[in-house]
């Protein structure tokens, strides 16, 4: 199955397992704050998914877009929840004005080029952007580590004795375009592990939906809380 992965259906089990805290560092460069009709826009600069055992770990298709868009909407509304009249635009109406053709997640370029290509004058044209002040520009990772199988054979039925270790990263890194400068970044990862201790599993193909590990809400809430702070120049 393209962009599927091979994952543990565990019985008496729920796949998605537990998570931890996010943890979040923030690293201010530059004041901030924001007015009543300035908006805010989130970008998804790069993504990656990478599965294996112990070290060897290998890329995995993740879908971009569904990426983007799922952690725009999730973002959006954790920050709406603790700071009620944000305004904001639709990460895909950013995209679509100021890098048209442009691939989700292959922006590898450094917040402050980002912020020179978005301040050349090519959102001018856009008047539906006319009161852009903040673009976050997102750099998310995901990888899930496992032991080999204790006994039992490939594909069918075997015994583990260690579980899949899991971790969501997501960077964000903050540009104000009225200022025309780098205010800042805030980098948000949780852990996971599911199965550990489990005696029998069934691997069978199923695609990767990041939407529905644990680590993917505790990071979307603790970068959440963390960007209202850090933008509207909280304590």
């Amino acid at each position: 199955m393209k962009g599927g992965i091979g994952l543990a259906v565990i019985c008496g089990l729920a796949l998605a397992g537990c998570s931890s805290a996010p943890v979040v560092r923030e690293m201010r460069d530059a004041p901030t704050g924001i007015g009543a009709h300035e908006e805010i826009a989130l970008l998804l600069a790069t993504y990656g998914h990478q599965m294996g055992q112990g070290r060897f770990l290998k890329d995995q298709y993740v879908d971009g877009a569904e990426f983007e868009r799922f952690f725009d909407e999730c973002l959006r509304r954790e920050m709406l929840a603790r700071r009620e009249g944000l305004r904001f635009i639709p990460a895909r109406d950013l995209r679509e004005a100021a890098f048209p053709g442009q691939s989700v997640g292959t922006l590898h370029v450094p917040g402050e080029k980002i912020l020179g290509l978005l301040a050349d004058g090519r959102l001018a044209q856009h008047g539906a952007l006319n009161r852009l002040r903040y673009v976050i520009v997102l750099d998310g990772t995901h990888w899930e580590s496992g032991a080999r199988p204790e006994g039992g054979g490939s594909g069918g039925a075997g015994a583990i004795g260690v579980g899949w270790r899991r971790v969501l990263s997501l960077r964000a890194t903050v540009l104000d375009l009225a200022q025309r400068r780098v205010s800042g970044s805030i980098s948000a990862y949780a852990s996971g592990e599911r199965g550990a201790g489990v005696g029998f599993v069934y691997i069978i193909p199923v695609p990767f939906f990041f939407t529905t590990i644990p680590e993917s809400a505790e990071v979307c809430r603790g970068l959440g809380r963390a960007l209202v702070r850090f933008i509207a120049a909280e304590p």
